[in-house]
């Protein structure tokens, strides 16, 4: 019957490709997909103003330290990684060496990345968040 035949069609997963993952080759891989949009959330909570409708309503950014720190910390493992360039726990740790610099630190990200001009929802690719992403690598990530 069609229900019989069509249940079994959509338990086959579509075919990824190996370029759908990073690292290539299995083995603790993420999906590009996923990384990409882990960058568009980030990225909303860190810079998107109150009544962007990126919200859908409800905002909710990252305003405490440690959230602007771990946050911060998340973008740049995501983007130096995938740029294959090496970040050190002291640029990571830099995020977060007090309050105030880690409020300078969500100034500067958003100034580097602008909210209504760098949207990683449109990245398909590693190569298309690094280019998104790679203004943040040297003056912030230390990578």
């Amino acid at each position: 019957t069609a229900h019989k035949d069509l249940a079994a069609a959509c338990d086959v997963p579509p075919p990824i490709s190996e370029s759908d993952y990073y690292p290539p080759g299995g083995g603790g891989s993420f999906p590009v997909q996923e990384l990409a949009s882990n960058m568009a959330n980030w990225h909303r909570a860190l810079c998107a103003p109150e009544h962007n409708p990126a919200w859908n309503g409800m905002y909710d950014p990252a305003y405490l330290p440690q959230q602007i720190a771990l946050t911060t910390g998340f973008m740049c493992i995501v983007s130096c990684d995938l740029a294959h360039k090496s970040l050190y726990g002291d640029g990571l740790a830099a995020l977060a060496s007090s309050e105030a610099e880690t409020r300078v630190v969500r100034v500067v990200l958003c100034e580097l990345l602008p909210f209504d001009s760098v949207d990683f929802s449109k990245a398909y690719s590693a190569n298309d968040v690094v280019a998104l992403s790679q203004s943040i690598h040297e003056p912030l990530c230390a990578c």
